[in-house]
């Protein structure tokens, strides 16, 4: 199967077959700044990593809490970098051109086109701003499939990089947008890239760029005549944690958030889901308790899924979810420490309970074996897709 055809089905493994349903003109939830930001604050601690997930993408409410977290976890409480589920060559150009480039350019480069939206803007508004100051909020991607061109794009423009790493970057380019009327099998492109690479990696003093360059060859370390969807996302989420972990180490001194799918961070997800080990398990048994994750689900409303381009109705949570048992705690957003005391008054937190991932596909999952953390969101609308 060509390899953009798995990535795709990667991406919408939580796929969705409803029809589109009738918009409902209702407006959302108002947020309350009740002091939940500042209680997830003193979870967190003096912890080095605080990682964000989410339900599913396409919820504006979502992206707006998460850049508020951002926001004051760099402003007040020492975090000072930025981890994101983007492309790690595409997120590393992006990020020296910060205050050059809109921040609809560097969010289109670095982020998947499943976040691209007004609301997902307005973290790139806040990382050029922060990259004016005093203390910059660094931003870094760990993925390592191609969010975009901008790498490509980069090489191309700057003639003293060796050429054959732009000859290696073009072939890996195209073993992910692969057309129905390739001539060329893939098995030459991948060999012939590998070569490439190799060769400009001896060239290669930059740290960044040697990283990118060892994570395209860790990526197309596969064999081509056995190539599968399981195959690449098990690579995927072991270079992802790679990246990521890497990314750490390379910053001894800094606090670092992280912003991602709640299936990618979770701690356990393949004990309760299935599939391969996700990006979350590697970290967490590298990590320990320096490490604080939070789960992000939404209550109710209207979503967005970019794989089938349509909004959708989010199921209502069956009674003694938990959606539902989230949603009798006060407050909007809800949230609720898992190593607290306030968790461990609620038995709920360490039972096998209900979940829904998109507010769509039930999982049933323990909770504290998932998260440190869990946010809920009351009601939710659709992104704003005007950036198309």
């Amino acid at each position: 199967m060509p390899l953009k055809a798995l990535v795709i089905i990667l991406l919408g493994l939580a796929g969705i077959s409803c029809a589109a349903p009738e918009v409902r003109e209702t407006a959302p939830a108002p947020l309350q700044d009740a002091g939940w930001i500042d209680a997830l604050a003193r979870a967190v601690g003096d912890r080095r990593v605080l990682q964000l997930g989410e339900s599913g993408h396409g919820m504006a409410e979502t992206y707006k809490i998460k850049t508020d977290i951002v926001r004051r976890m760099h402003q007040r409480h020492g975090f000072d970098v930025l981890a994101v589920e983007g492309g790690l060559a595409e997120c590393w150009v992006t990020a020296q051109n910060l205050q050059a480039w809109s921040a609809e350019q560097s969010m289109r480069a670095c982020f998947w086109g499943a976040w691209s939206s007004e609301e997902a803007e307005e973290l790139f508004e806040y990382l050029r701003s922060a990259a004016a100051s005093r203390r910059p909020l660094r931003l870094v991607g760990f993925d390592n499939s191609p969010t975009s061109m901008a790498f490509m794009q980069w090489l191309e423009s700057n003639p003293g990089m060796p050429p054959a790493l732009l000859a290696a970057e073009r072939d890996f380019i195209r073993l992910f947008n692969v057309s129905p009327d390739e001539d060329e099998p893939m098995a030459p492109v991948q060999a012939r890239a590998v070569a490439n690479y190799r060769q400009a990696y001896a060239a290669l003093e930059d740290p960044g760029l040697r990283m990118i360059v060892a994570d395209r060859l860790a990526t197309l370390d596969f064999d081509p005549e056995n190539f599968s969807l399981e195959v690449f996302e098990r690579t995927r989420e072991q270079r992802m944690a790679a990246n990521l972990l890497q990314h750490i180490a390379d910053n001894p001194g800094s606090k670092v958030m992280v912003w991602a799918h709640n299936a990618h961070v979770a701690h356990a997800y393949s004990a309760f889901v299935g599939g391969v080990e996700r990006q979350g398990e590697f970290v967490k048994r590298a990590l320990g308790d320096q490490g604080y994750t939070v789960g992000i689900y939404p209550l109710a409303g209207r979503g967005y899924a970019w794989f089938i381009n349509q909004e959708y109705e989010l199921r209502a949570p069956r009674a003694g979810s938990l959606e539902s048992q989230l949603a009798r705690l006060p407050g909007n957003p809800v949230f609720l420490d898992l190593l607290g005391a306030d968790a461990r008054a609620q038995p709920w937190t360490r039972q096998q309970i209900v979940s829904f991932e998109w507010g769509l596909n039930e999982q049933v999952i323990v909770p504290v074996q998932m998260y440190d953390g869990l946010l809920l969101i009351r009601e939710v609308t659709p992104i704003t897709r005007s950036l198309d």
